[in-house]
């Protein structure tokens, strides 16, 4: 009778792994040439990194979530004809449980060197972007600890700018209260998830000249912190339902 039971039991656990959507990512870089007569011979050409899929997920409705093209709001065509565009990558940050976290960045040069990324969750099942709203519940106690988080970076990133021989604190001081006041760490909608845990991403939008000062903005929360704000039926629910 023991047999049996553990028989079963090894069964549904193998049911219940291999029911996850599941999907293979790999690079398929492609180089592009710009055509214009007035590009400069060290912007003739631009790389992107596409991450082709293959499996069983829903495969198209995840190409068409984690475009290059709809995320940052350009096209192929477009940035071939201006010269801004270097290259296109991603980095998955997770791929498991039927959810993949990928970055997303598109780096280029204007008057300076530039890169811009987005972070999305998404659904392999569905092929949808898991939003926070749709993962998280009481979010104003969450936003809360995220904005605690920060203020414990704040705190940290100005007393080592005191340490510096050129004191930075009253630069740093005032950029981040001019950042906060254009994006509310109430406002943060981009996070990825892991097996231990999840990473709030915060932009604190520095410019170029003073990017160095910037705070990383990246508040981790373990699965067992976060347990009171996570639908246990919704789209991360995996990661704290027993």
């Amino acid at each position: 009778m023991k047999i049996k039971f553990l028989f079963i039991f090894a069964f549904l656990c193998a049911f219940s792994i291999n029911s996850f959507a599941q999907i293979k990512i790999t690079p398929n870089k492609v180089k592009y040439t710009r055509t214009g007569e007035d590009v400069s011979e060290h912007k003739k050409t631009f790389e992107v990194t596409y991450p082709k899929l293959s499996g069983n997920g829903a495969v198209a409705e995840i190409e068409k979530t984690i475009s290059y093209w709809t995320n940052f709001e350009t096209n192929l065509a477009e940035e071939t004809e201006n010269d801004w565009l270097y290259e296109a990558t991603y980095e998955v940050k997770y791929n498991n449980k039927g959810i993949l976290a990928i970055e997303l960045t598109m780096s280029g040069s204007a008057a300076y060197p530039d890169s811009h990324s987005k972070t999305l969750v998404v659904n392999l099942e569905t092929g949808e972007r898991i939003k926070l709203q749709d993962a998280f519940i009481f979010r104003t106690d969450l936003y809360n600890k995220i904005a605690q988080a920060q203020e414990k970076e704040i705190k940290l990133a100005i007393s080592q700018a005191k340490t510096k021989e050129e004191d930075f604190t009253e630069d740093l001081t005032r950029l981040i209260k001019e950042g906060k006041e254009y994006n509310s760490v109430y406002e943060i909608n981009e996070f990825f998830v892991s097996d231990k845990g999840v990473t709030f991403l915060y932009n604190y939008d520095f410019v170029h000249a003073v990017q160095a000062l910037e705070p990383d903005g990246r508040y981790f929360f373990t699965w067992a912190e976060l347990k009171p704000h996570v639908a246990e039926y919704g789209p991360l629910g995996v990661f704290v339902r027993k």
